[in-house]
């Protein structure tokens, strides 16, 4: 099915383009788009107008489509706007909810739509927001001349009379068409589904992490799903966004879930083409996600509907051959469901014992796949027992016991409450030696206070996104000066508005998460980000242990992502955190809503 021309005039796609080889030590994407090399023009990202009304929709449960289109400025499209090529300053106000085409009830108070600038005449941007309120002092879908380029973003509804389920979008500069997708809605009160972000063991901590997760790679030996199955012309493929191979033993998505949260990546590609992805078992929509020239990496971060029936997603490929990765941050569902993993903190109904017996050498004990320490074959149970304990926190210090031994002459048994046992022994070439490796994991206990673990959350949109980072010199923003270099972190307070979501236009101090778009600019190497949760510990054995990545870029790009991000406490503000890779590169965060607990 066509959705967009492939002609050169209507080409490239999204926000993640990367070039070179920068980390595939890490896993991460890094192809070459060399057909764009450095582009001279770097346009600010930053609307002129810093007006913003701050009143903010009640909270609110969401609710998936079947992705369609609603508008489309070219030429006889049939859809909104058709015909109407956006000019400098140009303003597209377009109907969302009450349609009957497009599934958006009259009642909603936000939708999700996957905006896309077609062909533009030069660098710029547009910016989306609710209709009849000022523009903001934000943007949503950053280009550069030529680039057609998409970005998905909720969007909270004009709810003034006239323009109530209307959607403004203002091109900035230029000249560009726009298409305009929906993908979902939200409603307020329990009717819908609540959010949940990804939850899964940190292999450190032993507790759960909330940052995203890689699910699929179709590229040569990526260990993920669908390695080496790279896609051809008119081609699709399946997958299960619920699984991944850094986390086998995980069931990371719910079978009841209604939509799940993506960021979905093209690599490699041979051609100009875009990716379309719905939950299987439905035909394929009228839509597009991801659009791409040849050799560019490109991804967007999409919301997609959730077949509970075969719990897959479906990607097609329209032209040339291009990988595909997929990284999941959280779902959608309709009941505040227990994790699938979580600490266990019960004690004796859960104890697991575990019998050895050895003749010398070492063996090395890994709890959570790091090294606590290396013991002796020949110590005795009480010798065992405290090098157990005085192993570092994140091993349980309480619950564990040792019998029997010394090793060699009796078997010694541990028994342990909490947590997952690896006893790695090599032996080879001592008396009486073998080589084994035995993991013993305890019975799932899930408890709703797991730390970590979020047991749903309404949506608060924002009438006008909010610009709470950019680090630009004089942007007169927070984190002005701030410009991140090769392999930095910079940690970003979302700042918290003590009043709840009745006021202000920040998120409430006990958010669970927050909605927002991330541009970058003034790019000199080819890099990308990871943003991911603030949480201790994290930093860059994160990245390494779990390698994902938000947005991907070439020298001289300006480009943009949406991204939904767990905050976790860190005084004096909650905050997130985001990585650059290689070169140096300025960052500005727009907030478009967050989430609270239910």
């Amino acid at each position: 099915m066509k959705l967009f021309s492939r002609s050169s005039a209507e080409g490239p796609g999204k926000r993640r383009g990367l070039a070179g080889r920068l980390a595939l030590s890490v896993g991460l994407l890094l192809p070459i788009a060399a057909s764009f090399g450095v582009f001279a023009a770097v346009f600010s990202s930053a609307p002129a107008s810093a007006s913003i009304p701050a009143t903010e929709a009640p909270g609110t449960t969401y609710f998936p489509v079947t992705p369609n289109r609603i508008a489309d400025t070219r030429a006889n499209s049939g859809f909104q706007g058709a015909g109407d090529t956006l000019s400098s300053g140009q303003i597209l106000t377009i109907r969302v909810a009450g349609l009957p085409s497009d599934g958006v009830p009259a009642t909603a108070t936000a939708v999700v739509l996957n905006i896309t600038a077609v062909n533009p005449s030069s660098a710029g941007y547009l910016t989306a927001y609710a209709a009849g309120q000022t523009t903001p002092f934000a943007s949503t879908v950053n280009f550069i001349a030529g680039q057609t380029i998409a970005n998905e973003a909720t969007i909270t509804l004009g709810n003034n009379g006239v323009t109530s389920g209307y959607v403004s979008i203002l091109n900035h500069v230029g000249l560009t068409n726009v298409v305009v997708d929906v993908q979902g809605y939200y409603l307020p009160g329990p009717t819908g589904a609540f959010y949940f972000p990804v939850s899964y063991p940190n292999p450190v901590t032993g507790t759960l992490d909330n940052a995203p997760i890689r699910v699929l790679d179709t590229r040569q030996n990526s260990g993920q799903q669908d390695a080496g199955q790279t896609l051809g012309p008119d081609q699709q493929l399946t997958f299960y966004p619920g699984t991944s191979s850094f986390a086998p033993s995980l069931t990371l998505v719910p079978s009841n879930a209604t939509a799940v949260v993506i960021n979905l990546t093209e690599a490699d590609s041979t051609a100009a083409s875009f990716l379309t992805a719905w939950g299987t078992g439905i035909a394929q929509p009228l839509a597009s996600d991801v659009n791409f020239l040849a050799g560019q990496t490109i991804a967007n971060r999409v919301i997609l509907p959730y077949n509970t029936t075969t719990q897959t997603v479906s990607v097609y490929n329209w032209a040339g051959s291009t990988d595909v990765v997929a990284d999941l941050d959280g779902y959608f569902s309709p009941a505040p469901l227990e994790p699938t993993l979580c600490p266990v903190t019960t004690a004796a109904a859960n104890q697991t014992t575990l019998s050895f017996t050895a003749t010398g050498g070492t063996f090395t004990l890994n709890y959570g796949g790091n090294t606590t320490g290396t013991i002796p074959y020949n110590a005795s149970a009480a010798a065992v027992l405290s090098d157990l304990q005085a192993a570092p926190t994140y091993f349980p210090t309480t619950g564990v016991s040792a019998t029997g031994g010394p090793l060699g002459t009796a078997p010694v048994v541990i028994t342990y409450a909490s947590g997952a046992l690896t006893i790695t022994g090599n032996l080879a070439g001592l008396t009486g030696g073998t080589n084994t490796v035995t993991t013993v994991a305890l019975p799932a206990v899930y408890p709703s206070t797991c730390p970590g673990f979020y047991p749903g959350s309404y949506y608060y949109g924002l009438t006008a996104p909010a610009r709470i980072a950019d680090t630009r010199a004089n942007s007169g923003e927070p984190y002005t000066l701030s410009t991140l270099g090769a392999l930095s972190i910079l940690d970003i307070d979302v700042p918290g508005d003590v009043w709840g979501p009745a006021t202000g236009f920040n998120a409430p101090a006990n958010d669970d998460g927050v909605d927002i778009n991330v541009t970058v600019t003034n790019t000199t190497a080819a890099s990308f980000l990871t943003i991911f949760p603030a949480q201790g510990g994290i930093g860059l054995a994160q990245l390494t242990t779990y390698p994902t990545s938000d947005i991907n870029w070439v020298p001289g790009w300006i480009i943009s992502n949406g991204d939904i991000v767990t905050e976790t406490a860190s005084f004096p503000f909650s905050s997130i955190d985001v990585f650059n890779w290689s070169g140096n590169v300025d960052v500005v965060v727009d907030v478009y809503g967050y989430y609270a607990p239910v």
